[in-house]
């Protein structure tokens, strides 16, 4: 398995180092333009299925996470996003980091395709170091 080098500032992910990719941007526009033109009310148990390497999906919205998994062609190459965390929409910086975790988890040697697999969830306190935030800031 393969290690990641740590940046300058000692981070496997860091947002002063971290270059906001055109697949980032794409995720983030596919996300937003979903929740700009769907009711949220059916959007709030919804999953999508992103694809690491450009960010785009193949065009639906799934009921299931199951379900986004079961109609990937490679379903390990894809990320699963659950639309109740992006009713808000979301950033382009924050898609980055999101398909870096899951480009590292895999990486890793994780096993996030299978229906069974948990959920990578990441703590408020990771997310606010990434973020560069400090618990006296906020």
């Amino acid at each position: 398995m393969p290690r990641r080098e740590l940046c300058r500032h000692g981070h496997a992910i860091c947002t002063q180092c971290l270059v906001v990719s055109d697949a980032a941007k794409r995720m983030a526009d596919i996300i937003n333009g979903i929740v700009t033109f769907t009711p949220l009310w059916e959007l709030r148990n919804k999953w999508l299925a992103i694809r690491l390497q450009d960010g785009g999906y193949d065009g639906v919205v799934y009921d299931s996470r199951e379900e986004a998994i079961r109609h990937q062609i490679d379903e390990r190459f894809c990320v699963y996003v659950c639309m109740r965390t992006m009713m808000q929409g979301a950033k382009p910086i924050d898609c980055e980091i999101f398909l870096e975790v899951h480009r590292q988890a895999y990486d890793e040697g994780m096993r996030l395709h299978e229906p069974e697999a948990p959920q990578i969830i990441m703590p408020t306190g990771v997310y606010d170091r990434i973020m560069g935030r400090s618990r006296a800031k906020l």
